[in-house]
């Protein structure tokens, strides 16, 4: 086993590998989040977040069209990071209210994102455009969790109102 740590004292709340990278990505309490290369166990590079006071919830990569990472936070917002250069290039705002963002899915190979929150509301998003292509809702409270199966265009659900939901995309 290898023991691979941020930094001292930061809480780990989300990890995400891709099966074709032998890069991971780390999301902290801190707000930001850190690269690890899987091999050597060990931080690569650590993407700062404009926003420390809070959490990092989920975290994402597309690294085939694209060499993008996100992260989607406690204050509602999902930063876009270059991982080339580590900085913010876009932030998308999945609630007003700022409610947690839960979950995040990139459709590899794609331009798309799949984002989940505490409003109880998904959404879609063109990274090209930068704009929602679509939203959909149908749970009385927060989503708590979520997967997405895009070759089946499906989304199942996972709610704080004790219900299931699939959703086609």
């Amino acid at each position: 086993m290898s023991i691979c740590q941020p930094t001292e004292s930061v809480e780990i709340t989300s990890i995400e590998m891709i099966p074709t990278s032998k890069i991971g990505i780390i999301g902290a309490a801190d707000g930001n989040c850190y690269l690890f290369n899987e091999e050597l166990g060990r931080i690569c590079a650590t993407l700062k977040s404009d926003n420390e006071d809070t959490s990092v919830e989920s975290v994402g990569m597309n690294k085939l069209h694209s060499n993008f990472a996100f992260s989607g936070s406690l204050d509602g917002i999902i930063r876009m990071y270059d991982m080339d250069n580590g900085q913010i290039v876009h932030e998308f705002i999945h609630s007003e209210d700022h409610f947690s963002v839960t979950k995040i899915s990139p459709l590899q190979g794609q331009y798309v994102l799949a984002t989940f929150g505490m409003d109880s509301r998904i959404k879609l998003w063109d990274l090209r455009t930068k704009n929602c292509i679509k939203e959909m809702g149908g749970h009385q409270d927060g989503i708590i969790c979520a997967e997405v199966n895009w070759d089946k265009k499906l989304i199942v659900t996972g709610s704080e109102d004790n219900t299931m939901g699939l959703f086609a995309l």
